[in-house]
């Protein structure tokens, strides 16, 4: 898909109900990623996230959605704390509802792959700027030669260990053309251009609930503004008396209110 049809469409989302409004859209991967620990659990960063909340989310988004392709992010836990357990991992993922596993490879972590591959789990790899990466600032990677050749190497690499798929996120727009054109598995940009073979956002991010508008995304919608309204006038409304009234409830014969008050 990435060099004769239409670009991949993918949206990060982490439950039932974005899920279903994602597949209504048109969608045709859902990612399950774990920015959902920031963005609905509460966590203050995504390396908290645990694999048990991954496979809560990855249920919710299975429940609701029956075209789209979904992908599983393999959290922080498992590929910094307990690398062991990664093929038992992302096979429970896939028996969560995931047709596919996302695992971040920069550093030494093409072993993991070759690990996902022999076992047949389908996996969708992801390189440039990696959340999970400590320490490692959310800015363009690949500006330096050596770099690039290193993005270069690790996108050449996941496809020759196995991946099916591979995001690039936050990388020059002709450096991620350049690794495009050079592999035979889609690219799936976030904030690395138009040339990939398809493009990722979160939903948050382009429905205006985030706190700002990232140079890699951009506002489709204020839906934050307009659940804000509807919840400032619902509040209000209850307060004032003026919600409910008697249209937003049923009633029972006063013969019976008058049976009951005999006791």
């Amino acid at each position: 898909m990435n060099k004769t049809q239409k670009p991949i469409v993918m949206i990060t989302c982490y439950d039932a109900l974005t899920a279903k409004i994602a597949e209504d859209a048109g969608a045709d991967y859902l990612l399950v990623g774990d920015s959902g620990g920031t963005n609905v659990l509460g966590y203050e960063n995504v390396n908290e996230v645990k694999l048990d909340d991954i496979f809560f989310l990855t249920k919710s988004v299975k429940r609701a959605n029956t075209k789209c392709k979904i992908i599983a992010d393999i959290p922080y836990e498992i590929v910094y704390e307990k690398p062991d357990e990664i093929v038992s991992a992302s096979k429970k993922l896939l028996d969560c509802g995931a047709d596919m596993v996302k695992l971040e490879i920069e550093g030494d972590r093409i072993e993991m792959l070759k690990k996902l591959s022999v076992n047949k789990i389908p996996v969708c790899t992801h390189i440039g700027y990696t959340p999970q990466t400590p320490n490692l600032k959310a800015q363009s990677q690949g500006k330096t030669i050596e770099r690039a050749k290193e993005l270069v190497k690790f996108a050449k690499d996941s496809q020759k260990f196995g991946a099916q798929m591979i995001v690039l996120e936050l990388i020059p727009s002709n450096l991620a053309e350049y690794i495009t054109q050079t592999l035979d598995i889609t690219t799936i940009g976030i904030g690395a251009g138009r040339h990939c073979g398809g493009q990722v956002q979160v939903w948050c991010d382009i429905a205006g609930f985030s706190p700002r508008i990232y140079k890699h995304s951009k506002s489709f919608a204020d839906a934050k503004v307009a659940l804000l309204s509807a919840f400032t006038n619902y509040v209000s409304q209850v307060k004032s008396g003026e919600f409910p009234d008697e249209s937003n409830a049923s009633v029972v014969s006063e013969d019976i209110i008058e049976e009951l008050k005999k006791g």
